[in-house]
């Protein structure tokens, strides 16, 4: 095996993805220009790690198993919306995450403190667990985004539980990121 581009992220219910597919069609309807996530690709982030050599997937997977084995699963809604990283120059549109996002956070800083032993540095930015729905392809009419984001300020999906934790392999395709499970742990 060579090496890899991987991340840590927690996996979402049919039903959240289904809800976000809704979003992403009315949101294409505004004309704004972003390349959408597919739906299978929709997950919430924990770690990216980049370059991952066969050993460090191996130490990985050892965290990750552990960590599932002592933390329950996440109770979480997604809502509300927001762009990365302003509205002058959005890169990344997101949907936010409400619930105990303590819990959420302080889960993925133990996974960051563990990863140090394999090689991966720490966070330098504080944690805002968000779902990535879509990444702009240029300029964009910011009157048209602001009252997209305005739309979505109450929604909300229903309750829903993130119990898969992740690795995934990231493969860089012209037409975009292919995902692939390396491991995946059941929150217990």
């Amino acid at each position: 095996m060579s090496i890899l581009r991987t991340f840590i992220a927690l996996e979402l219910p049919e039903n959240i993805l289904a809800g976000l597919g809704q979003i992403q069609k009315d949101l294409k309807a505004r004309g704004l220009k972003i390349r959408w996530t597919p739906m299978e690709n929709i997950h919430l982030t924990l770690k990216f790690l980049g370059d991952t050599t066969p050993e460090q997937v191996a130490g990985v997977t050892a965290v990750l198993s552990k960590a599932a084995e002592q933390q329950g699963h996440f109770v979480l809604t997604a809502k509300g919306a927001g762009v990365f990283p302003n509205l002058r120059r959005p890169n990344v549109f997101w949907i936010g995450l409400s619930g105990p996002l303590a819990p959420l956070a302080a889960f993925q800083q133990e996974l960051d403190q563990d990863l140090l032993e394999f090689g991966f540095a720490m966070e330098k930015r504080p944690f805002k667990g968000h779902l990535t729905i879509g990444r702009f392809k240029g300029g964009t009419d910011s009157g048209r985004l602001i009252e997209a984001i305005r739309s979505l300020a109450d929604w909300a999906s229903p309750q829903f539980e993130a119990r898969a934790l992740t690795l995934f392999k990231s493969d860089l395709q012209p037409q975009g990121a292919v995902y692939s499970r390396l491991a995946s742990f059941v929150l217990k």
